[in-house]
């Protein structure tokens, strides 16, 4: 390669979509955000990577708002809040810790569809492939991180999630 000399092609046509995806990310930090939303920032880059952008992100906590939507729920585990939606809908929220508690609830199933879906793939579910992890995005105020994953209340193990569509209301008191 020749470093900062190194062609890229028109487009940056000879970058991969994870390299793509991580100069864009590099183009909004440069920025300085008050606000960061991320849009599937992680979905095409590998495990080792994923890492130490979550690294970066960690290290903005308290200085930026990070609203990411992801299918990787390593994505989203560090998250201060993960909103969990179900056909537009808000189905759960709370942290990580808290969604994991919940016996029969929608992220925890996510979680265990995940994976039961490395298991079956022999790696560690990381491997950039949408289709069967949840949701992220984050917050309003200075600094937190939160989570949107979508879900949906027929998914068999191994079924793909798609993410949902739609608005969100809040859910119905009863």
């Amino acid at each position: 390669e020749s470093g900062y000399d190194t062609p890229l092609g028109e487009g940056g046509a000879r970058l991969s979509v994870g390299q793509k995806q991580l100069i864009a990310m590099a183009r909004a930090l440069a920025g300085q955000p008050r606000i960061l939303l991320l849009d599937e920032a992680t979905a095409h880059i590998d495990s080792e990577t994923e890492a130490l952008v979550q690294q970066v992100l960690a290290g903005l906590r308290g200085q930026v708002t990070v609203v990411a939507i992801a299918h990787r729920l390593s994505t989203i585990r560090e998250a201060d809040q993960i909103v969990v939606l179900n056909h537009g809908h808000l189905a759960e929220i709370g942290s990580h810790a808290q969604l994991m508690a919940r016996p029969q609830g929608l992220y925890q199933r996510l979680v265990q569809l995940q994976q039961l879906a490395s298991q079956d793939d022999g790696d560690d579910g990381d491997d950039g492939d949408e289709g069967d992890e949840g949701d992220v995005g984050g917050g309003a105020d200075g600094g937190d991180k939160r989570a949107v994953t979508p879900g949906t209340d027929n998914a068999a193990p191994g079924t793909p999630l798609a993410p949902t569509a739609g608005r969100v209301d809040p859910p119905v008191q009863p």
